[in-house]
């Protein structure tokens, strides 16, 4: 019996130490509800968040507060948005193969860029690159990442020779440059790196199937079956929070704020870094 309550205590200490051994802890939540009407969204350094729900554009503060709103119906839905600065956000359409900067009031900038101009067969993603005016593309048509100019006339920079005998990637789920790395994520649970040239260097499989993948400053972060992890130089993987909600869809990183997308709106968490 002593040995039995010995091992019971012993597991017991384990599985709390384990609960606790995050460097970061998640409270204060904010909930802002927009149930499952969200095509794409984003945060800048403001804390301000971007929500896209086909072709009409929101934009509101922490607290859920409405600072501007806007449709644009000639633009199509709205597949994804990237807040380059909080003065200059690109917004991408799949279905009118078009990419538009607004500005901080949701105004579109000069004239959008139509990316059936440089030949594209299709472009599944787009991510916005590091270099000043310039952008990644995913063909899953040709299997090729190209990089463009995002000024006019629109210009192919570089692109890669055909990846199918690499890679297999159909549908890119997650494409964002970090660093030195350019980071491809399909719905395969396959994270393709490769280096700003186009060549691929690294890939990494062990994924929970519920894996969600995210950016921020110079990390790359997942979230699987409810933990926060931070990638390092090496790609391995630190746990860094324990996250308090199931059914997650997305999550985006500021600073002090995680933001977790469920299908009851926006879930918004302040950070307690413990170490």
């Amino acid at each position: 019996m002593k040995i039995f309550l010995t091992i019971l205590f012993y597991g017991v200490s384990q599985f709390l130490c384990s609960q606790n051994n995050f460097n970061w802890k998640l409270s204060s939540e904010k909930h802002h509800n927009f149930g499952d009407n969200i095509s794409s969204w984003d945060i800048d350094l403001y804390d301000n968040i971007y929500i896209a729900n086909e072709s009409s554009l929101k934009k509101i503060n922490l607290n859920g507060e409405s600072l501007f709103s806007q449709s644009i119906k000639s633009f199509g839905e709205i597949s994804s948005i990237h807040v380059v600065n909080p003065m200059k956000i690109c917004i991408f359409s799949f279905d009118y193969q078009s990419n538009c900067f607004i500005d901080n009031t949701l105004t579109i900038i000069d004239e959008c860029l139509d990316l059936n101009e440089i030949n594209l067969q299709i472009a599944n993603k787009i991510s916005i690159s590091n270099k000043r005016n310039r952008a990644w593309i995913w063909d899953s048509n040709n299997s090729n990442l190209i990089q463009i100019s995002m000024t006019i006339p629109i210009s192919i920079i570089s692109k890669s020779s055909n990846l199918s005998e690499i890679i297999n990637v159909k549908n890119p789920i997650f494409m964002e440059e970090i660093e030195n790395h350019l980071f491809l994520f399909d719905d395969k649970n396959s994270l393709f790196v490769f280096d700003l040239f186009g060549s691929l260097i690294h890939q990494i499989n062990d994924f929970s199937e519920d894996v969600l993948l995210a950016k921020n400053n110079t990390k790359l972060w997942s979230i699987e079956n409810q933990i926060l992890y931070r990638f390092e130089d090496d790609f391995s993987k630190v746990s860094i929070a324990k996250i308090p909600i199931q059914n997650i869809k997305n999550f985006k990183l500021s600073e002090n704020y995680i933001y977790i997308q469920s299908n009851k709106g926006i879930h918004i968490y302040s950070i307690d870094k413990k170490k």
